[in-house]
């Protein structure tokens, strides 16, 4: 036990150590970085793409770059990233991609007229300034009913998911949140349910509350009820 102690307390000394070297280099290239970007020339074909800071391939914008991937448009779409298992996948799928610290990525992100992220600009490193910004943001759909829904307030719900950000932003729905989302998509008559019940005979028993994995695994239909809940609505 104690020799396992030893190594993770190495391991967060070696990360801690890492992350310290990284972001002074970032600090060191920045300086010369913010000279030369004033005065790079832009291509207006260029497009830079990046999400999760730098670390994922993921949301919107990587929709955006699989869509100018796939039709071949004049644009030329690059992913930035820090992960290297990012830039395998990319490649794999035929894209082009550079890690954000090296040569051609540093050279492409100041030579793009546009710099395409889902959070912020740490999702591709740095911007220059002169450059065209574009944020497609993340979670749009579930964060704006926030504002849409004018009934009773649904902010709880988006404050206790602020703790399951390690999830990757898997968001737990509760009974009213889910319900006004549908609402504000255009959905009426929603009506809740116990599991395994409904008005529509074709929706009765789909849950499989029966199934030997989850008696085995003791959840018993008074337990799947307790951590579930069915919402069903017309359109």
């Amino acid at each position: 036990m104690k020799s396992i102690i030893n190594l993770l307390n190495i391991h967060k000394v070696t990360s801690f150590c890492y992350q310290r070297i990284l972001t002074l280099y970032c600090i060191i290239i920045s300086i010369p970085i913010r000279v030369i970007r004033e005065f790079y020339p832009v291509n207006n074909n260029i497009w830079i793409f990046g999400a999760g800071n730098g670390k994922t391939f993921s949301d919107n914008s990587k929709h955006f770059f699989l869509y100018l991937l796939k039709n071949k448009t004049n644009e030329q779409p690059i992913w930035i990233t820090r992960n290297k298992l990012v830039i395998k996948e990319i490649k794999d799928l035929g894209g082009t991609v550079y890690h954000n610290l090296s040569f051609y990525g540093i050279h492409y992100i100041l030579l793009a007229k546009y710099l395409v992220w889902s959070t912020c600009r740490s999702d591709v490193l740095f911007f220059n300034s002169n450059r065209t910004i574009i944020n497609l943001w993340h979670g749009t759909f579930s964060k704006k009913i926030v504002y849409d829904y004018s009934g009773k307030s649904i902010k709880d719900t988006f404050i206790i998911n602020n703790f399951v950000r390690d999830w990757y932003h898997t968001f737990i729905y509760d009974e009213k949140t889910l319900k006004s989302l549908l609402e504000s998509i255009g959905f009426s008559d929603v009506k809740s349910y116990l599991i395994s019940e409904s008005e529509d005979e074709n929706l009765k028993n789909l849950e499989n509350i029966n199934d030997s994995e989850n008696r085995g695994q003791g959840q018993t239909k008074e337990f799947l009820q307790l951590e579930t809940f069915t919402l069903e609505a017309t359109k």
